[in-house]
């Protein structure tokens, strides 16, 4: 980053990164210089000012280019300064060389001014830091002034951001023939796991140390494990029990986690692959604080709470009506989009439309289950919810006085010759209605189909002259309907009322009478 304006500017911007901190506080450090150092040293100082603000000259706050400046001081010579994207061609020390690929723990990254991938950009000015580790896809690399922090952390950047690194002159060391096989997961549990692998050590060198890298599903670190060896078997088993030996806290149930293990030989450093584990997750999410709201004719809303131990997946509130089984129950409620709730935050609500179950009235229920990752699920039933018409009278007999809701004192008259007085709708004919069928639990109802209608509507009632109930609303290209889970050598009585749309409003024709008694 720059030294030569105001530096606040000039931040790497919109990195999503991973953290590895070390907090030891933000006050600026006196570093000393040495002349001796190895691979391995570099890398450990590096590490050591995790946590740590570093200005170098005074100006401007902590900038990525003062660590560099302390990190040449600490290799025992003097940074040429300037700003970051100066690295990419500036004189370096004897000894030193610029790399562009198969880049090594110890080197001075550079990165690419100007630059966008992904959710990472540089500024004109570019970005340094010093490389931790790497592989074929990305690095690890403790730097400063990364997106807001104004100290040391350590992060994981994809390798396209990297324009070159520079490599100091660690000395001449022997080379040792060291690589891994059999990554793997020896077990895991609700908040722990076991990994392992094997280190191929055929020239038997002695691996002075060896670590892990551990990432969650956000590329966060979350263990930068590291302990002494000492050993120089041709094969090593490297194990780490990640609570007892380098995370106490534990870890979150239900999350992936991604890991890699890195021995250390000669001052060189050996990488295995990567691999990755799941936290069990047996913990089912907790709904609460239910609420019903918006009850109109229409239908209603449903809210709740749901919470969990790791994160909700989604809120499913699956609904049908009391009429006809659940016909209007949506298909693959447990996943299907169209009855998930809408989330804000731990809150989730969802809409019930009477339109979307054929149009029905009367008794509605719907159940709310929450799952979460790991597909543990909570269920919570609510009480039955009545969604009524808007009252329209039932009788509808031509000669009869009809008094709209909430008006006694202006009743609509139909006259005998079937003439609406109020609003000029004509008397319809009543449908033609036969029985198509009965069994001793169903009664299938069938009509020709009239003209100038906008639908159909089935009332039922046990009683000839009173208790009808709205139990269908049919459209009015309906010429049936079959009305399930009767009582057996029960009698029935049937109001089928077409509906005629006038100036606006809807208002009933005239009824047919269906009287039906179920098979014994």
């Amino acid at each position: 980053m720059s030294k030569k304006s105001y530096k606040t500017r000039k931040r790497i911007l919109g990195l999503i990164v991973g953290f590895c901190l070390l907090i030891t506080g933000f006050t600026p450090t006196t570093i000393m210089a040495y002349s001796a150092h190895t691979q391995s040293e570099a890398v450990a100082w590096a590490q050591s000012q995790l946590g740590k603000a570093l200005d170098y000259d005074g100006k401007y706050g902590a900038q990525c280019v003062d660590l560099i400046c302390y990190y040449y001081q600490y290799l025992g010579t003097t940074s040429p300064g300037g700003n970051a994207e100066e690295y990419r061609r500036n004189n370096l020390p004897s000894g030193w060389t610029r790399v562009y690929e198969n880049y090594q723990p110890g080197d001075i990254a550079v990165w690419k001014p100007s630059y966008r991938y992904g959710s990472y950009s540089t500024t004109e000015n570019g970005h340094v830091g010093i490389v931790t580790s790497a592989d074929s896809v990305g690095f690890n690399a403790v730097g400063q002034n990364v997106g807001n922090n104004k100290f040391c952390t350590q992060n994981w950047f994809p390798l396209q951001l990297l324009e070159c690194a520079i490599r100091p002159d660690f000395g001449a060391t022997s080379s040792a023939a060291i690589s891994y096989s059999n990554i793997r997961t020896n077990w895991t549990d609700t908040w722990n796991a076991e990994i392992a692998g094997d280190i191929q050590n055929p020239s038997r060198a002695t691996v002075s140390q060896v670590g892990a890298y551990i990432w969650d599903s956000a590329g966060n670190c979350v263990v930068d494990h590291r302990e002494n060896c000492g050993l120089n078997y041709s094969t090593i088993n490297q194990t780490l029990n990640i609570v007892s030996e380098a995370r106490p806290s534990g870890l979150q149930s239900g999350e992936t986690y991604t890991y890699q293990l890195w021995a250390n030989a000669n001052n060189q450093y050996y990488f295995s692959g990567k691999a990755s584990f799941t936290i069990q997750d047996n913990t089912n999410p907790v709904i609460s604080d239910v609420k019903i709201s918006n009850l109109t004719s229409e239908g209603y809303t449903v809210t709740c709470t749901a919470t969990d131990n790791y994160k909700i997946d989604r809120v499913q509130f699956p609904t049908w009506t009391a009429a006809n089984e659940q016909d209007d129950l949506i298909k693959d409620w447990w996943s299907n989009v169209k009855c998930r709730g809408v989330q804000n935050g731990n809150t989730f609500s969802f809409t019930v439309k009477r339109s979307d179950h054929n149009g029905e009235y009367g008794v509605y229920r719907t159940h709310i289950y929450a799952y979460d990752k790991a597909g543990n699920y909570s269920y919570a039933p609510l009480n039955v919810i009545n969604v009524e018409e808007t009252k329209i009278p039932d009788n509808v007999n031509p000669g009869n006085t009809v008094t709209k809701p909430g008006n006694t004192t202006n009743p609509r008259t139909i006259s005998s010759t079937g003439q609406n007085q109020q609003s000029g709708v004509s008397k319809s004919k009543a449908p033609s209605v036969k029985i198509k069928r009965k069994t001793r639990n169903s009664v299938t109802l069938q009509w020709k189909k009239m003209k100038k209608i906008s639908g159909y509507r089935i009332y039922r009632s046990t009683k000839k002259n009173s208790g009808y109930r709205l139990i269908k609303k049919l459209n009015r290209n309906a010429v049936k309907y079959t009305d399930k889970h009767l009582r057996r050598k029960k009698t029935y009585y049937y109001k089928v009322v077409p509906m005629i749309k006038s100036a606006g409003k809807v208002h009933k024709g005239k009824a047919a009478n269906v009287r039906v008694r179920t098979l014994k």
